[in-house]
């Protein structure tokens, strides 16, 4: 499979397209694929189903057919339910992830503050000991010195 832009999207799946429309008459020779075109394309309606399972030459298939339906519907319904367990325990994760990192950078924000404070560090000492970028370090020097100037 390759994306529009020419990319191999994938070298270990092969998707195949059938048209799956069936004229009203069909010869008797492709009777039976005709049905299983009508079932796949028409799975989901119960009137191509209640024909379908009319047909006593296609009873055998008619059968076998529902239940590889019946099956593949349930395999759907699990899969979809594990895939939303996944993405709920993946966003749990996510959002311990970000609660510990902004909890560590609000720690590391007050560690700041309190040594710009009791000025015995220059900015760049300050930045290191509390792993911030300089630049916020001098942000909130400027900051305390506004409010400092404001009492």
């Amino acid at each position: 499979m390759r994306l529009d832009d020419g990319d191999v999207l994938s070298d270990r799946l092969k998707v195949l397209f059938f048209n799956l429309k069936v004229p009203d008459t069909v010869d008797a020779s492709l009777k039976k694929a005709a049905n299983w075109c009508s079932f796949i394309a028409g799975s989901t309606d119960s009137g191509v189903l209640d024909r379908l399972g009319r047909d006593l030459d296609w009873k055998e298939e008619y059968g076998m057919a529902m239940r590889a339906y019946n099956n593949v519907s349930a395999e759907e319904k699990a899969w979809a339910y594990h895939l939303s367990m996944d993405r709920a325990e993946a966003d749990y994760w996510n959002g311990l992830e970000l609660a510990e990192e902004k909890g560590e950078r609000n720690k590391a924000l007050s560690a700041a503050r309190n040594l710009l404070t009791m000025n015995i560090l220059s900015h760049e000492q300050i930045a290191q000991a509390v792993e911030l970028p300089l630049e916020e370090v001098e942000k909130l020097a400027v900051q305390l010195e506004a409010t400092t100037v404001e009492a």
